[in-house]
């Protein structure tokens, strides 16, 4: 259960990304399911150099949630993989929850097109929160929640790029909750 909505923490990066953008676009994907939507092949994408400035928002972001949400300073964490996600016409992403070992996770959207559909978070049976997200924005969020995004209505394409952050040693979030 969500105690506290500051668990879900939205950042806004104000850089031109366009040359990041158009690196990402012209990734090898590939879809796993029928109605999902398509991953990029590259599951370390944030390790390349056309990547690095986000990187360094990404890293900035990922400090502040460790200080002012986790109010743990002392938790290190590193970025187990990363992988850009294309989510075409019709296709969806399921409710699903990353790997156990994943402490945090963080979703950049690059393009959101008007009416899109929001990031969905799962927080029980019948209780949710629905994110409306916005281009140029970094979403961090927990392990703890099961997350989706419901099918694409919109004629373009959705561009975003997630990733998994892992603690470096074994952490306790027991006061974090």
């Amino acid at each position: 259960m969500v105690k506290r909505i500051e668990e879900i923490k939205r950042y806004c990066y104000t850089e031109d990304y366009s040359a990041e953008f158009d690196f990402c676009r012209k990734l090898d994907f590939k879809n796993y399911l029928s109605h999902s939507c398509y991953f990029s092949t590259h599951r370390k994408i944030l390790n390349t150099k056309e990547l690095k400035k986000l990187e360094r928002f990404f890293n900035k972001c990922v400090r502040d949630y460790i200080k002012n949400v986790l109010q743990d300073p002392e938790i290190k964490v590193f970025v187990a993989d990363s992988w850009v996600a294309k989510q075409d016409t019709g296709q969806s992403v399921h409710s699903h929850k990353h790997h156990n070992r994943s402490l945090l996770i963080g979703v950049f959207y690059f393009n959101v097109p008007d009416d899109s559909t929001p990031l969905i978070l799962h927080l029980g049976i019948d209780k949710k929160v629905i994110i409306n997200v916005q281009s140029g924005e970094l979403i961090i969020f927990e392990n703890k929640f099961k997350h989706s995004v419901a099918k694409n209505n919109n004629k373009n394409t959705r561009f975003c790029l997630s990733f998994n952050l892992w603690a470096k040693e074994k952490i306790s979030l027991q006061n974090c909750s």
